[in-house]
């Protein structure tokens, strides 16, 4: 797999800020159990996106930001919860 060849090359660091997986919503801080294999894992699988928002409101998250070009994440959050993304960042050109 090229994206496997490709994350073999970089190094992990431990991230400075907590990081809640797309895929399986939960926690990860330790780059000796999440490796280039896992991370190939992670952007090729599909997104939990309802799990993953309730892990991160479970944590304490009030306030979130759109990065798409619509209002597709703005409408997913307001169905899972009550929350509403306060600005969306990426736009159409």
């Amino acid at each position: 797999m090229r994206l496997e060849s490709a994350l073999a090359e970089k190094e992990i660091k431990t991230p400075r800020i907590p990081v809640i997986s797309s895929v399986d919503a939960s926690p990860h801080s330790d780059p000796d159990r999440h490796d280039q294999e896992y991370l190939a894992w992670q952007v090729t699988s599909p997104v939990q996106w309802e799990k993953t928002v309730k892990a991160l409101t479970g944590k304490g998250l009030e306030k979130s930001y759109g990065l798409d070009p619509g209002k597709v994440i703005a409408g997913i959050l307001k169905r899972i919860t009550e929350m509403q993304a306060l600005r969306t960042l990426v736009r159409e050109i």
